[in-house]
């Protein structure tokens, strides 16, 4: 038989679940809460940087001085990076917007990085001090991305975890908080797609069920912007299932349309204005057959504004998909996992392609279960890797 080879792009796994797989038979089950987060839309129109937003990171750090060190909370939440108090980590003790300011960024010995301003007089540099490298390296990431509005080329994948944000201030809350706190944790694959033209012909390879669909747009360039997305409408028309739902109504896949900088001054905030964005979105949506009921978002990464919200609605509506809390053996699960450990090898780095024997054999050595071709096959086939 044709050796067969399945590809991944490297990705900096934040989700490492911690399961005893080698105690536990194939035919054991364990329900399953994991999407996909597919984001495209043309050239600069804030992928990225949305993703940056959605998904701020958040680490406890330190500075070193000659005779103490004083441990801390960090965030960079979009372009704001935030210091929080030692004793009061709920409390803000300094915010600074990186995109307002030119730095250098560098790394320093053991797990320190350090920014430096190059034309603030009245800022200091700030140094930081991680738990460990690995933590270090993806402050680096984040934070040069940032502060140089990096492009993506390709596509870029990482691992994120999903949380129900929803809080209640009405006399149900109680009894809301208690539902909170039993609703899961969704574990997120997300996709950002390149939106260079060269790009075009290769994204509907990857588009697929099992996914939510975040389909950008520019509202400061007014009509040409909401005509950029009729492109991405007929993509995802022609290439999903338009069966989009099972026998029970639940969906397969969902799309949620994002007008971004809504800050600038070119974009009309009226209500009325955007209800007539909106309008003619939806008329463009549905002449291009598209049957998945949409949403749509209006935000501004600037401002963080309306970005908490779509975080809840893409959390809602992944967990109202038809395959959430699938129950699946346990051995699809090792599967999973094994590809997220390999993502992160040097050696997949530079040329992120492994064959399917390599993966059957790299289970094999880290679990009692048995693994054939036909297996993992199906499981690579169900898991929205």
């Amino acid at each position: 038989m044709e050796e067969e080879n399945l590809s991944y792009n490297p990705a900096n796994s934040n989700v490492k679940p911690d399961l005893n797989l080698n105690s536990k038979p194939i035919s054991t089950s364990d329900s399953l809460y994991r999407t996909k987060l597919m984001v495209v839309g043309y050239e600069n129109v804030g992928k990225t940087t949305i993703l940056d937003c959605l998904f701020p990171i958040q680490d406890l750090a330190e500075t070193k001085g000659t005779l103490m060190r004083t441990e801390y909370l960090i965030e960079l939440w979009g372009k704001y990076l935030r210091k929080y108090q030692p004793k009061e980590l709920n409390k803000i003790h300094k915010e600074i917007i990186l995109e307002d300011r030119e730095w250098n960024i560098e790394k320093l010995k053991e797990t320190g990085l350090e920014l430096v301003p190059l034309n603030d007089k009245n800022q200091r540099k700030i140094e930081i001090y991680l738990k460990d490298q690995e933590t270090r390296d993806k402050w680096f990431g984040r934070l040069k991305r940032v502060i140089l509005n990096v492009a993506t080329h390709g596509i870029e994948i990482q691992e994120q975890i999903l949380q129900n944000q929803t809080k209640s201030n009405n006399i149900d809350g109680l009894l809301n908080n208690v539902q909170q706190s039993l609703t899961p944790n969704i574990d997120v694959s997300i996709w950002d797609f390149a939106g260079h033209a060269e790009y075009y012909n290769t994204h509907h390879y990857f588009l697929s069920n099992r996914s939510i669909f975040l389909v950008l747009y520019r509202m400061d360039k007014g009509i040409k912007g909401l005509e950029s997305l009729d492109f991405w409408f007929k993509s995802l028309s022609f290439h999903l299932n338009q069966n989009y739902c099972d026998e029970n109504g639940k969906p397969f896949y969902s799309i949620i349309i994002v007008g971004t900088f809504l800050d600038d001054q070119n974009v009309d905030k009226l209500e009325v204005s955007k209800k007539s964005r909106e309008q003619k979105i939806l008329e463009m949506y549905d002449k291009n057959g598209l049957k998945s009921p949409p949403f749509y978002f209006e935000v501004s990464c600037s401002t963080l504004e309306n970005i908490e919200e779509l975080k809840q609605k893409i959390y809602s509506t992944a967990l109202n998909h038809s395959y959430m809390g699938q129950k699946l053996p346990i051995g699809y699960l090792k599967i999973k996992n094994s590809i997220e450990e390999l993502r992160n090898q040097e050696k997949f780095k530079n040329f992120p392609i492994i064959s399917l024997q390599e993966l059957i054999n790299y289970n094999k050595t880290n679990s009692e279960i048995e693994f054939d071709d036909e297996f993992v096959k199906k499981v690579l086939k169900l898991l929205p890797l």
